[in-house]
């Protein structure tokens, strides 16, 4: 398997396989986050990243949780996820679950037809580091969106029957997937 930098999951995903898909952050700018402060943001070749599901197809009836790294997967083009989903379901049919880092910036800059697509493709899990509802904490920590924007993304995935963990907010609505 193949990993650059430091590898973070959150730990309901310790029996999770992970899966590199990106190295660093892409926003990489919040002032309280340090995970991947030296660590540029890339995008590992769908090369590599087959070769990774195919040294892990011998053990494809154990795994039912992918879990992508790095900073937030959930960047890459709709386009990109779907081809990455694709290659988990040639490798590791039994994969249900496609979960990962995401934040409200790229949830954005996704339809709700791309999102639904996604979602029937098994990415059904993300996790948001929202933090705070508040408007003057979010501009503090450079989050780089509002407390209103954090609620409609994070109430048009709830509508979409997506799993969303966040962290420290009372905008997340479990869903249950």
């Amino acid at each position: 398997m193949h990993f650059t930098g430091p590898v973070y999951c959150p730990p309901f995903e310790a029996r999770s396989f992970l899966l590199q898909v990106t190295t660093g952050c892409s926003h990489n700018r919040c002032a309280f986050c340090t995970m991947y402060r030296d660590v540029p943001f890339t995008v590992e070749p769908l090369s590599q990243i087959e070769a990774d599901l195919q040294e892990a197809e011998p053990w494809k009836e154990g795994i039912s949780r992918v879990f992508l790294e790095s900073g937030d997967p959930f960047t890459l083009s709709y386009e990109r996820l779907c081809r990455i989903a694709e290659l988990i379901h040639r490798y590791l049919p039994h994969a249900q679950t496609i979960a990962m880092y995401a934040s409200i910036r790229n949830i954005s800059g996704k339809t709700d037809a791309e999102l639904s697509a996604l979602r029937k493709l098994g990415i059904n899990e993300l996790n948001i580091g929202v933090e705070s509802g508040s408007d003057a904490v979010l501009r503090a920590m450079h989050k780089g969106y509002n407390a209103r924007e954090a609620r409609h993304e994070l109430l048009r995935l709830s509508h979409l029957n997506f799993l969303a963990h966040c962290s420290k907010n009372e905008f997340c609505i479990p869903k249950t997937v």
